[in-house]
Formats: C-alpha cells, sequence, structure tokens
C-alpha cells in the first residue's frame, strides 16, 4: 500500500504545477493524511513521538480557533513540493552509477596517494566532488573506492578516519549542490534565489574543506609509501589515463551545465528554485545517459525507482507531513505573527549580529531530538520572518544553511550519520561524537563568516 499511495501523492502534487486547481489540492490533503495512517505504524518510536506532537499542536491550535472538519483537512498537504524533490533526486546518481564514474575515479585517486595526509584530503574531496550529483550515494561510494588504500597505512582507527573525511567532505556539499533538498527547502521558505546567494554559501563550502582538510593533515600521520606500492600506483595512473580523466571532465561539465541552466531558469523565467530541479532530473538525467549510450539502462533504473526507493521514505513522510500540517495551522490561526513578535523581541534584545550567529545552532540543537534538519529549518523559517526582524533574507538563508551542515554532522537520528555508522559498523553516536571537533570549529569558521556578511549583505 504504501508505494501506491506515495507514488499518487508526488503524482498528484506534479499535476497541481501543471493544473494547478482546488480539486488536486483537496486530493493531495486526502492523500497526505492517507500517507500518514498507512506509514505510522511502520515508522520508529522517535518518528512516532515527534511526529505525533506536531499533530497535537496542529489540531490544538486549530480547533481553538474554530477550525471546522473542512479547514483541518485542507491544511495537510503541505511539503509536498519537499516530498516530491527527495523522491527524485536519487534519480540524479543513475548515469553517474551506470557511467562507472566511481570506478575510474578511483583508479585515479588510488595514483595520487602519498601519505596519510594526502589520504585523508583526497577522501574528503572525492565525497564532496560525488555528492554534488549522488548526494547521499557519495558516502559508500567514497568509502569502497577508498579503503582499501586505508590499509597501507598504520592509522590507529581507520574506519574512524574514513568516516570524518566522508562526512565531512559530504557535508559542505549540501549548502550549495542543486540537486541538494536541503538548499532547495531553505530557497522556498526563506524566498531567495540560489543566484543571490550562491557565492556566499560555495565561499562557506570552500571554507570548510579547507579547515576539514588542515584537520586531516593534522590528525593524520605522514608515513610515505612502500616503494613497491608507490611504483604499482605510478603504472596505475599511466595505464588508460585519459579514459580516466576524461569520466572526470564528463562530471565537471556535467556539474557546470547543470548550474547555468538553473540560474539561467531562475533569473530568466523567474522559477522557484525547487521547482526548477524538479522539471531537470528526469531530462537531465536522460540527456546524460543518452552521452554515454546507456539510456536504456537509465530508463529501466527509473522504472525500479518507486518500487525500491518510496518504501524507504516511510518515516520522511509522515514527519514532512506532519510538520507541514503544524505550519499551516499556525498561518491558519494568526499564531505565526505571535511567533515573530517573540523573536524580534529577542533579537532586540540580543542585538541583530549575535540573534544572526545563533540561528546556525538552532537546527543542530532540533537535530538531536529526532527533527530532520529539512524540518527543523521549516520551523525556523515559518518562525523568522526577515521583513519583521529587519534582517537580510539573504543573510538568514545562509545561516540556516550553515546550521544545516552542522546538523548532517552530528545529527545521530539523520540519514548521513546513520548511513555512515552502518558502513563503519559502529553506531551513530560514536559516528557522530567523532565529527564533534570539526563541528564545533566549522560552526565558529560560519559565525565568522556571517559577522563579515552582515557588513556587506
Amino acid at each position: 500500500m504504501i508505494v501506491p499511495i506515495f507514488s499518487t501523492c508526488i503524482v498528484l502534487y506534479l499535476i497541481s504545477i501543471v493544473f494547478p486547481s482546488a480539486l488536486v489540492s483537496h486530493a493531495i490533503s486526502v492523500m497526505a493524511v492517507l500517507a500518514i495512517l498507512i506509514s505510522y505504524r511502520y515508522v520508529g518510536r522517535v518518528v512516532k513521538i515527534l511526529s505525533g506532537i506536531l499533530l497535537t499542536v496542529g489540531f490544538a491550535v486549530m480547533l481553538a480557533n474554530g477550525a471546522g472538519p473542512l479547514e483541518l483537512l485542507k491544511s495537510f498537504g503541505y511539503m509536498m513540493n519537499v516530498l516530491t524533490l527527495f523522491a527524485l533526486v536519487p534519480l540524479m546518481a543513475i548515469p553517474m552509477q551506470i557511467g562507472h564514474y566511481g570506478r575510474d575515479i578511483q583508479t585515479i585517486i588510488h595514483s595520487r596517494i602519498k601519505s596519510s595526509g594526502s589520504l585523508y584530503v583526497l577522501t574528503s574531496g572525492l565525497s564532496h566532488f560525488l555528492g554534488v550529483f549522488t548526494y547521499l550515494a557519495s558516502l559508500p561510494m567514497t568509502y569502497y573506492a577508498i579503503r582499501p588504500a586505508a590499509d597501507l597505512y598504520p592509522i590507529r582507527n581507520k574506519e574512524r578516519f574514513m568516516s570524518r573525511a566522508i562526512t565531512h567532505g559530504f557535508s559542505m556539499t549540501t549548502m550549495w549542490t542543486p540537486i541538494a533538498p536541503i538548499l532547495a527547502t531553505v530557497l522556498e521558505m526563506t524566498k531567495v534565489s540560489w543566484a543571490s546567494i550562491i557565492l556566499f554559501v560555495l565561499a562557506l563550502a570552500v571554507l570548510g574543506l579547507i579547515l576539514d582538510w588542515a584537520f586531516g593533515v593534522m590528525i593524520g600521520k605522514k608515513h610515505s609509501l612502500d616503494k613497491e606500492v608507490e611504483s604499482a600506483q605510478q603504472e596505475m595512473a599511466v595505464a588508460g589515463s585519459d579514459s580516466h580523466y576524461g569520466k572526470v571532465w564528463h562530471v565537471l561539465a556535467a556539474i557546470a551545465l547543470l548550474s547555468v541552466i538553473v540560474l539561467v531558469m531562475e533569473l530568466m523565467l523567474g522559477m522557484s528554485f525547487m521547482l526548477i530541479i524538479i522539471i531537470l532530473i528526469l531530462p537531465f538525467g536522460l540527456v546524460w545517459s543518452l552521452f554515454i549510450g546507456k539510456g536504456k539502462e537509465y530508463g529501466n533504473l527509473v522504472k525500479k525507482h518507486p518500487a525500491h526507493y518510496l518504501p524507504k521514505m516511510k518515516d520522511q513522510f509522515v514527519i514532512f507531513l506532519s510538520a507541514g500540517f503544524m505550519i499551516t495551522a499556525l498561518r491558519w490561526s494568526g499564531a505565526d505573527a505571535v511567533i515573530n513578535l517573540t523573536i524580534s523581541d529577542f533579537k532586540d534584545l540580543v542585538g541583530v549580529h549575535v540573534f544572526i550567529v545563533l540561528i546556525p545552532l538552532i537546527p543542530l540543537g532540533l537535530a538531536f531530538i529526532g527533527l530532520h534538519p529539512a524540518v527543523a529549518l521549516a520551523l525556523v523559517a515559518q518562525s523568522v520572518n526577515p521583513q519583521i526582524l529587519g534582517i537580510s533574507p539573504q543573510l538568514l538563508a545562509v545561516s540556516m544553511l550553515a546550521g544545516a551542515a552542522s546538523s548532517f554532522l552530528m545529527g545521530p537520528y539523520n540519514a548521513t550519520i546513520g548511513m555512515m555508522a552502518g558502513i563503519v559498523k559502529r553506531s551513530p553516536f560514536e559516528v557522530s561524537n567523532w565529527n564533534l571537533p570539526f563541528t564545533a570549529a566549522f560552526i565558529v569558521l560560519s559565525m565568522c563568516l556571517l559577522i563579515v556578511l552582515q557588513m556587506v549583505v
């Protein structure tokens, strides 16, 4: 039942984009309620508790303000756009998989590793590079591509070494890559264009990577390779080097092309960033697959995607739709205005500069109670109106994305930490603790950049 219901929700949302109508909107609300009811029994305890709280608050607010059955029903369905994006984003990784880009990049990486310091830098960089298109799939791709090389060095805790490098590199990607659902969510909630913040978040991502690499070089012991291994790597680098580097240029060209298309559509057509990505995912992946002669394989994997992937989204459907209901309830009742005034008083008390640098701590704190960063930021965006508070929407978006990246680094309940914990066979809390030093340093870095941006934005 889950696959047909989730699929219907997504199809109805896509129809509403092309043919917006009250009938389709009501159908989405009905399907959203069904999705919550059908999925609730299958989700974990944390999701049940959090979604229960969100639904209870939403119902309490609406009933206290005289809402009837129709108003309650129509309040469901918000954040369906985010769920649609989450469902479609993995399709962007298909060309990378069927084109065997990870295998060829692995050959190049192995030929260039000379010390444990360079191993860390290349692992973090590869995770970031692959994450631009494969997103979460970059975690296992990077781990299994690089892990054998870690055995060549006397690294005390190899799993911690790999986990840190991969999660640090990947988390920096989430702030700027066009296919990151968290980026689309922040832009949708703050009504800010990607073009207006791309330089800021890209600068923060690059500075974060440099900070991570400095950590890696300092922590990693710089041991040289055996001469036999080094000789084998040189032979590996020579053999087929042109074809391997050609694959790298494919990915770089795809990143540049997608970025240009998104910028043009955003600036020329006035479309929202999230809608642009939803529209582009399928055709962009198809054209890329046809370019490498894998069009048939792409079509086959796209057909299998709903049955394979949608059941994994039951937690997201329950928590996102519950949060969406509460947000709609706050707007309908006018309670959001009261929250904004309260936050405005707090901003006046501590000062705007302090208020801005504290925003990244909110999604990080909420991540430890189980809220997905996208849900946490949706709640933050609902509660923080930049016009009322007198702050720049662009600055708010950058601070929220910095907080999201921190949440991906340490939130023990999010998919990033959960997947990495499964790969290295450790508990999510242990993997989260491994990232504490870098996360603390990155938050300080983010706060410094936000202080600088307040002078120029």
